[in-house]
């Protein structure tokens, strides 16, 4: 799933990130400076439980995200502040360290969930009017287990005691999330997709 919509030839369209001058963002050559500041879509995509070393696989192709990141700032150096995919997660939609935000490991229940007082992203973007939604990949991440739901207009997770859904699944759940907003003219759009 993208941001933007199919040209009709296949190819997908979309705004480049405004996050542009965040720091380590690496530049993509042939993006005039007005393309790169009139966009409004982020789109934050997570690969859990993926190591550097199995994207670094020379038999690996991936075109969809090639795609995504030809017109995007790219973080390579990238490091999650937890081994733990919740606490990790926490972190980024935060800003916060683990013992920060309290978000542990999901074998310890007290520790799985986010507290409804914590400032998500999801929240920030909201408050400046934008569109906000996520898809993800398991029912540990859903909005009643883990409280990563605030501050998302749209939210599509499976239900606590569900299976996890394959990438297709999530991809789907994007791509419907996604297509509403992107349709509205000036609306700015902040997304979520974990797989």
């Amino acid at each position: 799933s993208g941001c933007g919509g199919d040209s009709g030839d296949g190819e997908v369209t979309r705004p480049p990130a405004k996050a542009w001058g965040l720091p380590g963002g690496v530049p993509v050559p042939g993006l005039a400076e007005e393309v790169r500041g009139s966009s409004d879509c982020v789109l934050v995509l997570v690969l859990d439980g993926v190591s550097q070393a199995e994207l670094d696989r020379d038999d690996l192709a991936l075109p969809n995200l090639e795609s995504l990141a030809a017109g995007a700032v790219r973080y390579e150096d990238a490091i999650t502040v937890s081994t733990g995919g919740n606490s990790g997660l926490a972190s980024l939609l935060t800003g916060r360290y683990p013992p920060e935000h309290g978000v542990g490991s999901m074998r310890t229940p007290m520790f799985a969930r986010l507290a409804d007082d914590e400032r998500t992203l999801a929240e920030g973007f909201h408050d400046l009017g934008w569109r906000t939604v996520a898809s993800l990949a398991e029912a540990r991440l859903s909005r009643e287990v883990s409280g990563f739901g605030q501050g998302f207009d749209g939210f599509d997770a499976p239900r606590p005691g569900g299976a996890a859904r394959d990438a297709l699944g999530v991809s789907i759940g994007a791509r419907d999330l996604l297509a509403g907003p992107l349709l509205e003219p000036g609306l700015g759009v902040f997304g979520l997709v974990v797989f």
